[in-house]
């Protein structure tokens, strides 16, 4: 333990006079030193506090900020308990959820114009725009979506909240050196926490892809090397393709994993590193130490992300092997992988209309067979009936079924994905991808976790000040853990219309459906038409 109090400071912060989720915020210094508590139930409940104050639904506050430099203090100071939880929460409060900037990075340059943009515009102006996005609505559904979004807008609350995100985010970023000295530390769980909050900060890669590249040299933890590869991915450029590449050749399957992201990223889209990410989309490498973050662990769908942006150059069999994986995916497993086989099969544009499934091509006709077998677990979230509306095809278990031909009951299950339909077809896709890369078991099995398609036409990234999500809308528990995700049937009577434009970097859906923790404001959000590229806009 060091001599300095990493709380020193603490209450000549005018934490009143700052605000979270839920009003003033002088809650938080006491949340802040309850998590050197020695009882662990008291540590557990303030973390859970400060994720839902400070981080409400990723949304961060006025209060954010000025908390960051105490939570690396204590992150820095080895007297403090569950350091990994700390330094995982810090990333969260830099990025909000992760899945909106994999699997590219963080494009800070845009991030910083897009909010100086805001600071300077005409908010006559805006609401202007966003009724002319209102008549662009293409039916009764859709406009009266956009009816309620424009009627809940509000551009200030907006500003504010953007301003407060990129202050927590620039707080985190100023910490990078203390995050990077956390690489050296004894504990696996906690270097594997410290790649994952510094890959976030592409400004600060000189100081801390080094630090990466040191780490990969020494580390002995699977799982520890291969959130450094990916770090060191997100931060680095294709002057790394041949140090990756070693990762990529060797016999650590969560390394060849992280490599193929790696590289993915940088652009490689060579038969050995397609081959990987499509062997890892059907059956990924176990984690025996589980202190891998990046979408929140889940490899698989990190593997077909990875693919799917990659696009045009993937080929068939590739994505017959994300296919494979798809059809074996339930419940909020199934939001990446069903985003990825999407892009896979029908591209990046929205169909104008669905066209008969007779005249689909192969790999449609099955990936849509596949999402009309998926069952109910996974068709009861708002969530991935979006992703299926931003493709244009049915959004309801029934009608999809009816499109693809299937009897009503009990879903069918896949022949080829269970190796028994045609065989010479089966043959030669494992066949080709074998001599890709490492296809291990690639006789279809399991598929994990989710991102979100962003909103087409209104692309947004901060709902305004303290929101309890009742539609769409992913989740992290307020523990910072799992995410909670909202059914259908908790949505209040409002349809949750949306037209999302597939394919585009920001990935996160938010949702307008929301009840303030305000009592006496029903809404508040921050959402506005964006049609630019890149992270999610913030207004």
């Amino acid at each position: 333990m060091t001599d300095k109090d990493p709380l020193e400071g603490l209450d000549a912060v005018g934490w009143a006079g700052l605000t979270h989720a839920y009003g003033p915020a002088a809650d938080v210094p006491v949340l802040l030193r309850e998590l050197r508590a020695a009882d662990p139930e008291r540590r557990e409940k303030a973390v859970w506090e400060l994720y839902g104050t400070i981080f409400h639904q990723g949304s961060r506050y006025e209060a954010t900020a000025p908390a960051v430099p105490f939570l690396l203090a204590l992150a820095a100071d080895p007297g403090t308990p569950d350091r990994v939880e700390i330094v995982r929460m810090i990333a969260a409060l830099a990025i909000g959820y992760d899945e909106a900037y994999l699997p590219t990075g963080v494009p800070i340059g845009d991030w910083r114009a897009e909010v100086a943009t805001m600071r300077t515009a005409d908010p006559s102006e805006v609401y202007r725009e966003y009724d002319a996005w209102v008549a662009q609505a293409e039916d009764d559904g859709e406009r009266r979506s956009r009816e309620f979004r424009r009627k809940i807008f509000d551009f200030d609350a907006s500003r504010t909240s953007a301003e407060c995100e990129l202050a927590a985010y620039d707080a985190v970023r100023a910490g990078v050196p203390a995050l990077c000295a956390l690489l050296d530390d004894p504990d696996p769980a906690l270097r594997a926490a410290a790649a994952y909050a510094v890959s976030w900060f592409p400004e600060s890669s000189e100081r801390a892809l080094p630090r990466l590249l040191d780490l990969l040299a020494t580390e002995p933890v699977p799982g520890v090397t291969a959130t450094a590869i990916v770090a060191a991915g997100l931060l680095g450029d294709t002057s790394l393709t041949g140090r990756l590449r070693t990762f990529l050749s060797g016999d650590e399957p969560l390394s060849r994993w992280a490599a193929a992201t790696a590289l993915a990223r940088l652009g490689v889209a060579d038969p050995e590193v397609i081959g990987e990410l499509a062997a890892c989309s059907a059956e990924p490498p176990e984690q025996a130490e589980s202190v891998i973050a990046f979408h929140e662990g889940d490899l698989r769908g990190y593997a077909s992300d990875s693919l799917a942006l990659l696009d045009d150059q993937v080929p068939a069999e590739a994505v017959t092997a994300v296919l494979d994986g798809l059809s074996h995916a339930s419940g909020p497993a199934a939001f990446t992988i069903t985003a990825a086989a999407l892009r896979l099969t029908f591209g990046a544009e929205r169909l104008p209309s669905r066209p008969p499934y007779e005249d689909l091509t192969e790999p449609q006709r099955r990936a849509v067979r596949i999402l009309a077998e998926l069952d109910e677990d996974t068709w009861q979230w708002v969530n991935f009936t979006q992703i299926l509306r931003a493709w244009n095809l049915p959004d309801q278990r029934e009608e999809c079924r009816r499109y693809a031909g299937l009897p009503r009951g009990l879903p069918e299950l896949d022949a080829v994905a269970l190796g028994v339909g045609d065989p010479a077809e089966a043959a030669d896709a494992f066949h080709v991808l074998g001599l890709l890369g490492h296809v291990g078991a690639l006789a279809a099995e399991l598929c994990e976790h989710g991102v979100q398609v962003a909103d087409p036409e209104v692309e947004h990234g901060l709902l305004g000040a303290g929101t309890e999500v009742v539609g769409p809308g992913l989740e992290r528990r307020e523990d910072g853990g799992t995410r909670l995700l909202v059914p259908q049937a908790v949505l209040f009577g409002i349809e949750a219309e949306t037209v999302a434009v597939p394919g585009t970097q920001s990935r996160r859906v938010r949702s307008a459906d929301e009840v303030s923790t305000d009592s006496e404001h029903t809404f508040h959000t921050a959402i506005l038409p964006a049609p630019a590229e890149g992270r999610d806009q913030t207004w």
